[in-house]
């Protein structure tokens, strides 16, 4: 044999070996394909109404029958392999696929895990990447045993880290133990949940009960109801009976309290145990109660901050902060809550993490147009006129109309007040909202484009619109400012255009 044949040899490394999702994907896939299956569940409720038992045995079997042989299928025909580059994944029946991603275009990992896999100890892993923005997720291990989680992204963060391509180095490496950048206790996670009333179940709930409460039996403003659900001799019960006010009074109460328990239970679920931690890339964010979720949001790809209020929020002095990136979290979107419930200190330590100077409390915010409130009371015209005609047929319709076009341009008004821009040297403020006050903090170099935009009632008043282009996110589309006299626009427009 020559000496080259030898060097070529010595040079040959074996292929890592292929490894495979855990045996128990079939049952966890299984229960998320059922999550995608209410259309089948709702038919087999109705012809089991119908007593064709046998349509809903064939209707279920077939389904789910289909559905494990589709993730068999997948199973057997999927599989990933960690290389001295990167990870691969192969993957397809017909058509098979051959992926590798290179450590250094990876992020980071984000680790997922629900009530079914923490049972099991498995956990869905998803490799971060720059075609991740664009909702394609080009690298995600669905079920793998926790421990091999947690290893894969201590090699990748490792390799992103030191530069090296030794698997057995890499993995000897670890994240050092650091402070939270921000936490949130039980307590903090409950106060939250008060603040997230549920306004969209009151609004269903209150819109179920006057249109289909009869036929349902559920309407809570009526004494009948409430007849029928308390004990007979009960003072409170008899008192509710007997005044037709009152019963209408318990029920925005009952309705009051479901909003208020949907609210506390949703925020409980998702951030329960809420950390966000700092990384050598990026911001790592774990949550959940049921459904725990281990997501990195890399900092080089943020566009953008959202800090977020209300007047009753503002009142007790908490703020939210949501970062905008060209990176999705575990449920596809490029919003990241970041600080769902934080003081206005704790929302600058986070922003300054990014790198960015804190937003100065004496900031000069210049104004928008007054024009921005008779624009709406104009588009507001045809209801006013419907109001004027109703108080003749129905003076307390009418009343109630015209009362409720009054209480949005008042809140019109106060949003104006509060309406206004800054632009400092290498970065745009926002704000606006008065019932939702948001600021949004946006770097001069992340505007991909800015639109002067003006209507025909903006026209009569010589004034019009920005709306600024960003990357990523979940609808930067909104994201602009209204009602500026037409010089300001157009030089301020100029001016966002020229400074990158």
């Amino acid at each position: 044999m020559s000496e080259a044949s030898v060097a070529v040899e010595e040079t040959v490394v074996a292929e890592p070996a292929l490894e495979r999702l855990h045996p128990l994907y079939l049952l966890t896939g299984l229960a998320a394909t059922a999550k995608g299956s209410l259309g089948v569940f709702a038919a087999s409720a109705y012809f089991g109404a119908s007593g064709n038992w046998w349509l809903v045995a064939a209707m279920l079997g077939g389904y789910f029958g289909l559905s494990l042989v589709g993730l068999w299928v997948r199973w057997i025909r999927f599989g990933f392999r960690v290389t001295s580059d990167g990870i691969g994944i192969e993957s397809g029946l017909l058509t098979r696929t051959q992926r590798l991603i290179p450590f250094d275009r990876i992020q980071d990992v984000s680790i997922e895990q629900g009530p079914l896999a923490r049972a099991f100890g498995l956990a869905r892993v998803k490799l971060e990447t720059g075609a991740s923005a664009g909702g394609v997720e080009d690298g995600v291990l669905d079920a793998i045993a926790l421990p091999r989680a947690n290893a894969l992204r201590d090699l990748v963060r490792a390799n992103r880290a030191s530069g090296t391509h030794d698997v057995a180095v890499a993995l000897s490496l670890k994240e050092e133990a650091a402070p939270a950048v921000f936490a949130m206790t039980s307590r903090r996670v409950l106060t939250a949940g008060i603040f997230n009333f549920s306004l969209a179940l009151f609004a269903v709930l209150g819109g179920l009960s006057q249109t289909m409460g009869e036929v349902l039996g559920i309407d809570p403003f009526e004494r009948r109801f409430w007849r029928d659900m308390l004990d007979a001799g009960d003072p409170i019960g008899d008192f509710i009976v007997a005044h037709q006010m009152m019963a209408g009074i318990a029920g925005l109460t009952a309705l009051v309290v479901l909003g208020l328990v949907t609210g506390v239970t949703q925020t409980v679920l998702r951030e329960h145990g809420f950390r966000l931690d700092r990384t050598e890339t990026g911001f790592r964010r774990r949550r959940g109660l049921l459904t725990l979720t281990d997501v990195v949001l890399p900092l080089r790809r943020v566009q953008a901050a959202i800090v977020s209020t209300g007047p009753l929020r503002s009142a007790f002095g908490w703020r939210s902060l949501k970062l905008q990136s060209l990176a999705r979290d575990e449920t596809g979107k490029g919003d990241h809550v970041v600080a769902p419930l934080a003081t206005g200190a704790e929302v600058q330590a986070v922003i300054a993490e990014l790198g960015w100077p804190p937003v100065d409390p004496a900031t000069r915010w210049l104004s928008v147009d007054r024009a921005y409130i008779w624009q709406f009371v104009i588009a507001l015209l045809p209801l006013w006129l419907a109001g004027a005609a109703l108080i003749v047929v129905s003076p307390a319709m009418g009343g109630a109309l015209t009362g409720a076009l009054g209480l949005l341009v008042a809140g019109r008004y106060l949003s104006w007040q509060r309406y206004g821009y800054a632009l400092e040297t290498d970065r745009l403020l926002v704000r606006s909202g008065f019932w939702r006050q948001t600021m949004i903090v946006l770097p001069v170099r992340n505007i991909q484009s800015v639109d002067v935009s003006e209507n025909f009632v903006g026209r009569r008043f010589g004034i019009a619109s920005l709306t600024l282009g960003v990357a990523g996110g979940g609808g930067f589309g909104g994201h602009g400012i209204a009602a500026l006299p037409w010089p300001t626009a157009y030089a301020l427009r100029d001016e966002l255009l020229s400074t990158y």
